[in-house]
């Protein structure tokens, strides 16, 4: 019973660690990444791994507000 109370504890330890927390601000800046998606701002992109491509929705660089 202690090794599974210990396996679990370390499981819960080891999902913790590698869980990415962003804090990312609400506001909407659309920003385009070399993937081809369409982010809300830079800060959802970078925390979901994705490279800066440029500013705008992916299929209309000129728009930042509606992504």
């Amino acid at each position: 019973m202690s090794y599974f109370i210990l396996f679990l504890a370390l499981m819960l330890l080891l999902c913790q660690s590698s869980a990415k927390v962003c804090d990312c601000p609400d506001y909407f800046r659309c920003a385009c990444a070399t993937n081809g998606l369409t982010y809300r701002n830079t800060c959802v992109m970078s925390c979901a791994g994705a490279t800066y491509y440029h500013g705008g929705t992916c299929s209309d660089p000129n728009n930042y507000i509606d992504c």
